[in-house]
């Protein structure tokens, strides 16, 4: 019955520690994000976030599209 709490205590502590965010260090482009159509991508429409939110991929993502 001791060990029930101790149990809870350590499964509810493994997602913390699994769950922290990562950070990008290295080359990347990125074209400004005040207008999408900007830079090699000349988008003629896009969806709001687009301004705000992009995605960075690295060198395997990169060889697989």
């Amino acid at each position: 019955m001791t060990l029930q709490p101790i149990a809870s205590v350590l499964l509810l502590a493994i997602p913390c520690l699994v769950s922290g965010s990562a950070t990008y260090e290295g080359y990347g482009t990125v074209y400004t994000l005040s207008s999408p159509s900007d830079g090699n991508c000349n988008f003629m429409s896009w969806p709001d976030d687009a301004v705000t939110k992009y995605a960075a991929l690295n060198t395997e993502q990169w060889e697989e599209t």
